[in-house]
């Protein structure tokens, strides 16, 4: 994997259109546009 060098920076990736997040605040906001009503439920 020659690209993972560039991931490092980052510390969260977005799987459905791998945009990549610094944070997980940043990254949370990010995921409730793809996911608005799994936020705050847990996945049994």
């Amino acid at each position: 994997m020659n690209n993972s060098s560039w991931v490092r920076k980052y510390d969260y990736l977005c799987e459905e259109c791998g945009m990549a997040f610094a944070s997980f605040q940043e990254y949370l906001e990010h995921h409730k546009l793809h996911h608005p009503k799994s936020i705050g439920t847990a996945i049994t």
